[in-house]
């Protein structure tokens, strides 16, 4: 069960753990970790985490459907959803850049779970995201790596400025269970 506000907590959670992973490499100029385009490289050390497509979780859907008994609503339905994200990577040099993917691949690696202490942290970064209530979802939220082949990677980047490419990571992390509105009497 969660609200509105899970799709931006988790991906301010995701941002959050590869920050304490990106701050841990003592790095100066500190990168900076934020949501955003894949284009923006207005700081000259970042990771970018963009959510580029969202599918929903073929294992759940089904069994997330609203229920009636006897006419009466029994169970909200909730829409379950898997979020894919791209993390770029942009150092001050190719070297650095490569650095960072490696440093943040180890991370989620070793996190492969968006926890509750996470999601305290990711609130106290993005106010904007209080109210949240992924942590109280019935399905932890999972990160785990993902494959795009060449054709889809090129895709992607065929939507941006030439040579704005930089060294990028694909991850998918779900499910995340949004609550529909209640079923109507």
């Amino acid at each position: 069960m969660s609200n509105a506000l899970a799709v931006p907590t988790v991906t301010a959670a995701l941002a959050v753990v590869v920050q304490a992973a990106v701050d841990a490499l003592g790095l100066d100029p500190r990168p900076v970790v934020t949501p955003g385009p894949l284009d923006d490289a207005g700081h000259p050390a970042r990771v970018g985490v963009h959510l580029y497509r969202v599918t929903q979780n073929p294992a759940l859907s089904i069994t997330a459907l609203p229920t009636r008994a006897a006419g009466d609503p029994q169970q909200r339905g909730q829409v379950a959803l898997d979020l894919h994200y791209l993390l770029t990577f942009r150092g001050r040099s190719e070297l650095r850049s490569q650095q960072l993917l490696a440093t943040t691949a180890a991370a989620l690696h070793a996190e492969p779970v968006l926890s509750a202490t996470r999601l305290v942290e990711a609130e106290a970064a993005h106010p904007e995201i209080a109210g949240h209530d992924v942590a109280a979802a019935k399905e932890p939220v999972r990160v785990t790596p993902a494959v795009l082949s060449v054709a889809e990677l090129n895709g992607l980047w065929a939507l941006y400025p030439p040579r704005s490419f930089t060294v990028t990571l694909a991850v998918s992390v779900g499910p995340v269970l949004i609550d529909s509105d209640p079923p109507n009497a």
